[in-house]
């Protein structure tokens, strides 16, 4: 077993190239179809709180990647969500969230996932699942 081991590795960078430079997996996913699915809900919260509320939901859900604050009154937050099966499937997953009214935000949850020969529908899942957290902790 020892040898095995030891040769594994080799065999992979034998597959990937002698630079490592993951050639292959990049025009493999590029090929691969992307699931793609939106929600948009109403929050009865101020923006301040929604905002406060969807990061936590990322960080717990995810690995948050990016914020970006558009304007005065839209933010928008980035993470990447394990989904699919097992929640082995990567899927990115943005929130946008404008405030409404001084009391209500409005989210729009995106989720994108790759998809491989057997549809897991990764994308609508993430989007379903933060959406799904965003909800039952929004609540007053």
């Amino acid at each position: 077993k020892v040898g095995v081991h030891h040769r594994y590795p080799q065999h992979l960078h034998n597959q990937v190239g002698p630079d490592g430079d993951g050639l292959g997996a990049r025009l493999a996913a590029r090929l691969l179809p992307e699931n793609v699915h939106e929600i948009e809900l109403v929050l009865p919260l101020p923006p301040d709180e929604a905002l406060g509320l969807a990061r936590s939901v990322l960080a717990v859900l995810g690995e948050p990647v990016d914020e970006t604050r558009l304007s005065d009154d839209k933010y928008e937050l980035r993470a990447v969500v394990g989904s699919g099966a097992l929640n082995l499937n990567p899927a990115v997953v943005t929130l946008q969230l404008v405030a409404t009214t001084p009391a209500s935000t409005t989210i729009r949850v995106r989720g994108v996932a790759k998809e491989g020969l057997i549809p897991q529908r990764a994308g609508r899942k993430a989007a379903e699942r933060v959406s799904a957290c965003l909800r039952t902790s929004g609540q007053p």
